[in-house]
């Protein structure tokens, strides 16, 4: 019995002691959290963009995760119904974004962004043409979403306010608008372009028709309003009645003002009207005799040229009108009448012109 109470004793002097429990705060890990959020970020959308506004949550995430933004998203209907989802108005340094993601049509996006804070509220609005993927398209929101965020984040008050600056440098395929060329506002009047064009004159009561080069010069007297100078030589119809032969040949010399009916980037149509104080040159033979009439031709020109535009400097040009003379000449051999000027002549223009 002796031997048995002392190996009892020596087994339980020996046994290890529990445990002491330890409080649950040392025991567990200990995760700090930040004490307040200080940005708010509600992402509303409407069900037609659902799959575009569950990737640009994700990418919201990660791109403002440094921020210590909290981002909630919401289903909705309207605008209005996104701004009442949001009942707790903002105070202190805390702020709040309210960012509406809808369809503005088949091709487009609608954001809309609302900035609330203590000191007031701010809202801009856009459109964004839709990417060939939804992933795309959340990834392009995102950048303009973080792009917007980002200035208000610093507290910066230095900085512009929401979206100052960003229609400027983004493209338009998100809703911006690219800086226009800077160019100097042109001085009227001034030169504009040298023509060199092949002109047709129909001469009805022979059944002939005059061809010729003609050298145009034209300036512009304001931004609709143009003139134009031109000369050359236009010949030769033939004529022939009984035993008397002719030729007739005219010296032009053309005074226009003309109207700029449309511009665009490649094209022009320019309405012209003037005087033709150009000369007729008749030549009349007959056997082994010949004569040489020159006279003078006053007559109404109306015009209409189009003008397409090969580069900067170098366009062609084709012309339609008709020609209303003042005088009409006519030619008599022994009492039968040879030539008579038309009451009408169609005229037909086609040529290159030098921008200068």
């Amino acid at each position: 019995m002796l031997l048995v109470f002392c190996m009892s004793w020596t087994a339980w002097a020996e046994k290890p002691a529990a445990p002491e429990e330890l409080p649950f705060s040392e025991a567990a890990p200990h995760v700090c959290v930040a004490a307040a959020v200080e940005t708010q970020v509600l992402l509303a959308y409407t069900a037609s963009v659902v799959e575009e506004a569950k990737l640009l949550t994700d990418i919201l995430s990660l791109r403002l995760s440094r921020q210590g933004v909290q981002i909630s998203s919401a289903l909705v209907e309207t605008v209005e119904e996104a701004l009442d989802t949001v009942a707790e108005e903002p105070t202190g340094e805390r702020i709040q974004w309210v960012i509406f993601l809808g369809l503005y049509s088949e091709e487009e996006i609608l954001l809309a962004l609302h900035y609330r804070s203590a000191a007031g509220d701010e809202d801009e609005v856009r459109r964004m043409s839709r990417s060939s993927t939804p992933r795309d398209t959340a990834w392009i929101l995102g950048k303009i979403i973080e792009e917007t965020l980002t200035p208000y984040f610093s507290q910066n008050q230095e900085m512009p306010a929401l979206g100052a600056g960003l229609a400027i440098i983004e493209p338009k395929v998100v809703g911006g608008t690219s800086l226009r060329d800077v160019t100097a506002t042109p001085r009227y009047p001034h030169l504009q372009a040298l023509s060199l064009y092949l002109n047709l004159v129909g001469l009805w009561g022979i059944h002939d028709v005059m061809a010729g080069p003609m050298f145009m010069v034209s300036g512009r007297f304001s931004k609709h309003i143009l003139a134009s100078m031109a000369m050359g030589w236009t010949g030769t119809g033939q004529f022939s009645r009984r035993d008397v032969k002719g030729m007739v040949s005219q010296v032009p010399i053309e005074l226009h003002f003309g109207a700029l009916l449309l511009e665009l980037r490649r094209f022009e149509i320019i309405g012209w009207a003037g005087m033709f104080l150009g000369f007729n040159l008749y030549r009349n033979y007959s056997h082994h005799e010949s004569r040489v009439d020159v006279t003078f031709q006053p007559a109404l020109d109306l015009f209409v040229h189009f003008v397409a535009r090969l580069s900067p400097s170098w366009s062609v040009m084709l012309g339609g009108g008709a020609r209303v003379p003042f005088v009409h000449d006519v030619l008599r051999n022994n009492g039968a009448r040879v030539y008579k000027t038309d009451w009408v002549s169609p005229i037909i223009s086609l040529g290159l012109q030098l921008r200068i």
